[in-house]
């Protein structure tokens, strides 16, 4: 009898390899910032990076600001290949406001467990 499950098996996606992110490392003007790590299996994946322009102590009164924080670029370390970003680049954050930048990364094509550097500027 003919096993059509091993038949079509062999024309089934091949499964990316596990990538397990230890530490997510973010770099912007000067000062690091971390985020948790993650794990996934697919070969393109998406990484959320919540962007604030507040510092965590600001005491500035209401009638004063400061300017507004400016992503032109985005820069990810290797084994790592930046695929795409949203929203598009350059874009400008103004003091208080917050924006949620996502970025499509391209995992190696083997198994990986380490860090991943992020650089904005």
């Amino acid at each position: 009898m003919l096993d059509l499950s091993r038949i079509l098996g062999r024309f089934s996606r091949k499964k990316a390899p596990t990538t397990l992110i230890t530490s997510v490392s973010i770099k912007y003007m000067g000062e690091k910032h971390g985020l948790e790590g993650m794990s996934t299996n697919r070969s393109v994946f998406e990484l959320k990076i919540p962007f604030q322009n507040k510092r965590g102590g600001d005491m500035l009164a209401d009638n004063l600001k400061r300017p507004e924080l400016r992503v032109e670029a985005v820069k990810v370390s290797t084994p790592f290949e930046l695929v795409g970003v949203s929203p598009r680049l350059p874009i400008s954050v103004k003091y208080r406001e917050s924006a949620l930048i996502r970025l499509s990364i391209r995992a190696p094509e083997y198994g990986y467990a380490g860090p991943i550097e992020l650089s904005f500027s």
